[in-house]
């Protein structure tokens, strides 16, 4: 907790966090995700944190932790070197960080301060920036992380895709922000559970697949990476679509919960075939129906976020909805 800068943290992404870390264990026969979420409220039941927000359902959207805790946190991670957090070192790494496995950077640093503070934190297993100056990661900086389990750069602007990114092949959770098409070697991270990727100056609404290059890339894309358990893309929509040999061949991604948001056009029976344990799915209209959809397949599936660019009356009647779901959300609609 003593990581955010924030004084509310999103509970999904807390969650994330945690399950890519590694933190989390199962519990009988409940989800990494349902047992952090067991784990953080035993912490709000103690008042060690407490509920920032709550949704609709009940379910918590965030947390808060107390200012003088979160300062005795990141005091008492320090000592053990469990975390580094440069705001409460005054941007002094020293030598003692080299053993340090999760660093967190709050305030705005230059490239080349960045670079001493990567050479020292070769072994990190954690590399998180909260800063807005829109610092680029270059080729010397994350190519000394060989070990990271996550990568959070949501807040820093690529113009294009960092090639040295894809080295980082134990990264479990990664977020980040980019301008151009995210390349299909993407695929080579095959270790990943969580990518969240936002892009900036691109139009939202074009029909070209933007998340790869091309469309037929998708297929040894994203279903060759099958650890993958959120997926979640802001300014664009996915697509998925089968060429060539792969018409016929499934590849299920059983651990995927979370997709967000889908073309309507795509959603078809062997796209529910292929994330059949879907929680939650984020729906775009892209252009009318010519028949219904049906997503009574997705069993789990709870949460459901429908957008659409144009009006029309008979959107939510070419939907059918399965028996599970429990909160649906209409943005334009």
């Amino acid at each position: 907790m003593g990581t955010f800068p924030e004084d509310e943290i999103h509970s999904s992404r807390l969650i994330n966090l945690l399950v890519a870390e590694g933190f989390v264990r199962p519990i009988s026969d409940k989800s990494l995700e349902e047992a952090a979420k067991m784990h953080l409220k035993a912490l709000v039941d103690r008042n060690l944190i407490f509920v920032h927000q709550q949704k609709i359902n009940g379910n918590v959207k965030s947390y808060s932790i107390h200012d003088l805790l979160r300062d005795l946190c990141v005091r008492k991670a320090h000592e053990e070197k469990f975390l580094f957090v440069d705001r409460w070192a005054d941007n002094d790494l020293g030598r003692s960080t080299s053993s340090l496995r999760r660093v967190c950077y709050h305030g705005p640093f230059s490239t080349e301060d960045a670079y001493i503070s990567t050479e020292q934190i070769r072994l990190a297993r954690s590399f998180l920036l909260f800063d807005r100056t829109g610092w680029t990661v270059a080729s010397p900086v994350v190519s000394n992380l060989r070990l990271l389990r996550v990568l959070d750069i949501l807040r820093i602007t690529f113009h294009q895709f960092p090639e040295e990114i894809l080295q980082l092949v134990n990264l479990r959770y990664l977020a980040f922000n980019l301008s151009k098409p995210l390349p299909s070697s993407i695929s080579r991270l095959c270790n990943l559970q969580t990518l969240i990727a936002q892009w900036r100056g691109l139009n939202m609404f074009v029909s070209a697949l933007m998340m790869f290059q091309e469309p037929d890339i998708v297929i040894r894309g994203i279903l060759d990476m099958t650890q993958l358990r959120h997926i979640k893309v802001k300014g664009q929509k996915v697509y998925v679509r089968y060429h060539g040999a792969d018409r016929n061949h499934y590849v299920v991604l059983d651990k995927l919960q979370t997709l967000s948001p889908v073309a309507i056009s795509e959603i078809s029976e062997r796209v529910l075939e292929t994330f059949p344990n879907l929680e939650k799915l984020g729906i775009f209209w892209d252009r009318e129906l010519d028949h219904a959809r049906d997503l009574s397949a997705l069993h789990k599936l709870h949460t459901l976020k429908c957008t659409s660019s144009f009006n029309d009356d008979n959107l939510l009647s070419n939907l059918i909805f399965p028996p599970s779901l429990k909160k649906l959300t209409l943005r334009g609609c």
